[in-house]
């Protein structure tokens, strides 16, 4: 991995140094210690005297607040997937060949259904997880 800074800890908890990266020169950045709002939170804050450093850095803010609501989406499908086939494998009882083979055609049906129904849905940006959010009362921001 590159080492894009270097950074000396000073006696009152915050860090000095500078970044020097492909997109990024900056001689005189602060690392101060923050009071976490969250668990999630950032412990330092980084602080430089230049107005553009400045902007990027509540940029990668912006972008990390992005990251979080996207994890907090992904969490959201995979537990609802789980779930639904946890619960599909428990009331589903097996089936002879016959019934298997009947089944089949009736999944392949379904299935022709089910696509259309979500390529509707997306194409008029109706999508299932704001209204999950919305639902069990969590902000969409």
């Amino acid at each position: 991995m590159a080492i894009i800074g270097t950074f000396t800890a000073n006696a009152n908890g915050t860090f000095s140094g500078s970044i020097r990266s492909l997109s990024l020169n900056v001689r005189t950045v602060q690392f101060r210690p923050v009071d976490k709002t969250s668990p999630k939170g950032p412990d330092f804050r980084v602080y430089s005297g230049a107005a553009g450093e400045a902007a990027l850095f509540r940029r990668l803010d912006r972008m990390s607040r992005q990251l979080d609501r996207l994890e907090r989406d992904v969490t959201i499908a995979n537990e609802a997937i789980g779930l639904y086939v946890k619960t599909w494998l428990k009331v589903t009882p097996a089936m002879s060949g016959v019934e298997d083979r009947a089944a089949a055609a009736k999944g392949q049906e379904r299935y022709a259904a089910f696509i259309d129904l979500l390529a509707r849905r997306i194409s008029e940006g109706r999508l299932l997880r704001a209204e999950v959010l919305e639902d069990v009362g969590i902000d969409r921001g």
